[in-house]
């Protein structure tokens, strides 16, 4: 149908636009003979780009767009109706003619039925307009044959879209009918052929299939033999096999006896690891004990230093003192002599202070000796409290050196007992899929016994299968025939 419509479109674009142009044509000779105006025939040109220049876009755009017959059509009204309504001639009505010959090929009731009433309007206005003007007598005949002749083509044009619009839903029934049978067949054909290829294919599969299975018939005859043979050697492995994990299940045992010693070793060493730890703190709380007292001690023998210095000091003071006073004692006492009888009192008392004068220089003599052995001794004290505290550094290094090993053998120690436990884990799981092993082994000598009898079974069985498929390869030659017979008969059709 929409070719049909593609067609009708195109035919009623060139057919109404070949009479818009006799329209046109009769106008401009109406203008030569200055009947017409020019304005006018302009105003039909430009109606007739603008309709069949729209016409022409839709149809590019869709070729069975029923606006394309409504566009023509109704736009041909255009210089129709201005010919009615400005003609004189009693002929201008016949211009009808071609409008409902393009509406009967577009078999569309609608149109039709718009395009009838516009007519009949206009050609009532056009009879009323001629009857006024004096070119129509309403007695005439002439007129009754005008009004008889419009009502027939109105009525026929009614009567003639209804009865083509029930013909053309028959007609577009069928053709739909008919175009659904046609590719129902189609598809069934096409369904068919598939069919017909993919049975070919499998025909040939299955005897490819057929040839392929007696050949492996054949080895699992050779095979089974081989099986019967070997299930009595199996049988004896298996025996084998159980005294195997027999003596790995022994031996599984006397490891687990291990890691519980070792471990029970490892749990005195992290115990004598703790108290190694205890006592080196204690250790290491000493030392910082005995540091702070080096360092104490140190403090105030510096301090003993620094007032034995001072002593010093002063004990030159009192030996200068002592010489300025024994040399005043001697001034004294040779004044004395000098003064006579009356300076014998003033230098006895001048011997006795040059006396203490001395005594007391002797006594800073001692007081200064004294000072500086024991300044001799303190700078000993002071090195030795120096070596000791190089010494006690060092220990304190050493203990510190011995606290982190500790700690490395703890950290080693705690890795050896996850590995342990981990180790005790793997242990006890290789324990129980020795046991699960164990009753696997048992269940495959049950097997292998009942393979021994099924054996024999199996090698009838695959006779018989070996007959059966020699069936099957007949068979399926016949279908592949069969096939191929079919395929041809539908490439026939």
């Amino acid at each position: 149908m929409n070719k049909i419509t593609k067609e009708t479109n195109l035919t009623g674009f060139f057919f109404t636009l070949f009479m818009y142009l006799i329209i046109l044509v009769g106008y401009f000779m109406e203008v030569i003979r200055g009947n017409r105006t020019v304005g006018m025939l302009v105003f039909l040109g430009v109606c007739l780009l603008l309709i069949y220049g729209t016409s022409f876009f839709i149809y590019r755009k869709e070729k069975s767009s029923p606006k394309v017959s409504y566009i023509v059509i109704l736009g041909f009204l255009i210089p129709y109706g201005y010919t009615l309504l400005t003609s004189t001639s009693v002929l201008s009505f016949i211009y009808i003619a071609p409008l409902f010959i393009i509406s009967f090929m577009f078999f569309e009731m609608k149109l039709i039925s718009i395009l009838s009433v516009s007519v009949l309007l206009l050609n009532v206005f056009f009879v009323r307009r001629m009857t006024l003007l004096g070119i129509y007598n309403s007695q005439e005949t002439e007129l009754l044959s005008t009004i008889a002749l419009l009502v027939t083509v109105v009525v026929g044009s009614l009567l003639v879209g209804y009865y083509n619009k029930n013909l053309m839903d028959n007609m577009k029934k069928l053709l739909e009918d008919e175009q659904k049978r046609i590719k129902n067949k189609e598809t069934t054909a096409k369904e068919v052929h598939e069919f017909s290829s993919l049975l070919v294919e499998s025909a040939q599969e299955l005897t490819a299939s057929s040839e392929e299975a007696s050949s492996v018939a054949e080895e699992m005859s050779k095979t089974i033999e081989d099986i019967a043979n070997g299930v009595s050697d199996q049988a004896h492995d298996v025996q084998k096999g159980l005294q195997v994990v027999d003596e790995m299940g022994d031996l599984l045992n006397s490891d687990q006896k291990f890691m519980f010693t070792l471990n029970q070793d490892l749990e005195h060493i992290d115990k004598m690891k703790q108290e190694g730890t205890e006592v080196l703190q204690e250790l290491i709380r000493e030392t910082n004990t005995h540091n702070n007292a080096i360092i104490d001690i140190s403090e105030n023998i510096n301090l003993t230093q620094m007032s034995v210095e001072n002593i010093g000091k002063v004990v030159e003071l009192i030996t200068s003192i002592a010489e300025q006073t024994n040399l005043l004692a001697l001034n004294a006492a040779i004044e004395a002599a000098r003064a006579g009888e009356s300076g014998k009192g003033f230098a006895v008392v001048a011997d006795e202070v040059r006396k203490l004068a001395e005594e007391s220089k002797q006594s800073a003599n001692q007081i200064k000796e004294i000072i500086q052995t024991l300044t001799n001794n303190t700078t000993t004290v002071v090195e030795t409290m120096l070596d000791v505290k190089n010494i006690s550094e060092s220990q304190s290094a050493s203990v510190d050196k011995t606290h982190t090993r500790f700690m490395k053998i703890d950290d080693a120690v705690k890795k050896i007992q996850n590995s342990m436990e981990k180790l005790s884990h793997s242990s006890n799981v290789i324990v129980e899929k020795k046991n699960e092993i164990i009753e696997l082994m048992r269940n495959l000598s049950e097997v292998s016994e009942n393979n021994a009898s099924g054996t024999q079974e199996i090698s009838a069985s695959i006779e018989e299968q070996a007959a059966g498929i020699e069936q099957t390869a007949i068979t399926s030659e016949s279908l592949t025939n069969l096939a191929v017979q079919l395929e041809t008969a539908l490439n026939k059709l």
